[in-house]
């Protein structure tokens, strides 16, 4: 992998596509952390919410580097 990916012509960094599927988790996350109560113990919110992202892109991205998670990304490559 080259660290960038073709999308119809248009060179994309591999870590835009990583950084958007982790949003797209953490929303998803922060949503059963609403529904749950869990906010209430937090401080500061928004804190919380830019290193639950953070932790999850950096999940996605050691999934990717051993081969767990490259099928995500094969059909760009």
């Amino acid at each position: 992998m080259t660290g960038e990916l073709n999308i119809q012509g248009v060179y994309v960094p591999a870590l835009l596509l990583l950084i958007i599927m982790a949003a797209i988790i953490g929303m998803a996350v922060q949503r059963v952390l609403m529904v749950l109560g869990a906010y209430r113990w937090i401080w500061h919110r928004g804190l919380f919410d830019l290193a639950l992202t953070l932790i999850i892109c950096l999940l996605l991205v050691s999934a990717l580097s051993r081969g767990s998670l490259a099928f995500v990304l094969k059909p760009f490559v």
